[in-house]
């Protein structure tokens, strides 16, 4: 095979497969590569293995690459299925948490089970904000090999309710603008119109949402705008308009 015939083959190849895998990938669930537990990391590098073998190897048919990815990745989503059922298959698959830290005193039996030395466990530690061992009451190591750290009481922040607060609840601000483009969708949920915005820009100066990069709407009266930088002059800073509900 010409070096011009085997070079569109890998790249047709190379097309397939990704959108394959990018199918299957969002079948498995979404997850973050920190949070994959062993057997997601497992099947995962196994798929990209037989998925490069067949990209290589020109003499290997497609259809008997994609057997073993698709098989791979009816294996996760099943056992995943199964996982949810099951508390006992979920420990034999995914592991348990370990206490690593327990009321400020470090378990080395459970660090050496867990091939965990001090140095990674103070570098968790620091990661989460936490250097003192003292300050903490439970750390613990979760199957996905993250570290969650419970402060005591006196070293965590204080909160609202600590103090006998009850600030209003907040809702999730949203975009009304973004990149110069109405977000239809929002002003819509909030009962605003496009003029409505829009009158609102000129009444603080802004011409269009053209000139707008990001628009945000707290839903409590508050519009965060982030103006568009003009060639050759400094970049706006970012402005929040108060605006009655």
């Amino acid at each position: 095979m010409s070096t011009g015939k085997l070079s569109l083959l890998m790249f047709g190849r190379s097309l397939l497969f990704f959108a394959v895998l990018l199918i299957l990938v969002r079948l498995m669930g979404k997850r973050e590569v920190s949070s994959l537990t062993p057997m997601d990391l497992v099947i995962f590098l196994m798929v990209a293995d037989a998925a490069v073998i067949t990209i290589e190897d020109e003499k290997m048919p497609v259809l008997a690459g994609l057997v073993p990815v698709v098989t791979l990745a009816l294996i996760q989503i099943l056992l995943s299925w199964a996982m949810l059922k099951s508390r006992g298959l979920r420990r034999l698959l995914g592991g348990m948490p370990s206490v690593v830290i327990r009321q400020g005193v470090v378990q080395m039996e459970e660090l050496s089970r867990q091939r965990m030395n001090l140095d990674e466990l103070l570098s968790h530690l620091r990661l989460q904000n936490m250097p003192r061992v003292e300050d903490v009451e439970y750390a613990v190591l979760e199957p996905s090999g993250r570290l969650s750290v419970v402060p005591k009481s006196m070293a965590r922040p204080v909160r609202t309710q600590d103090l006998k607060l009850a600030p209003p609840e907040e809702d999730l601000p949203e975009p009304v603008i973004m990149d110069g483009e109405l977000v239809f969708s929002s002003l819509k949920k909030h009962g605003w119109t496009p003029e409505n915005l829009r009158r609102i820009l000129e009444e603080n100066g802004v011409r269009s949402e053209k000139e707008i990069l990001l628009g945000l709407w707290d839903g409590q009266g508050h519009l965060f705008i982030q103006e568009r930088g003009r060639q050759g002059q400094r970049t706006p800073s970012p402005r929040i308009l108060s605006i009655p509900k």
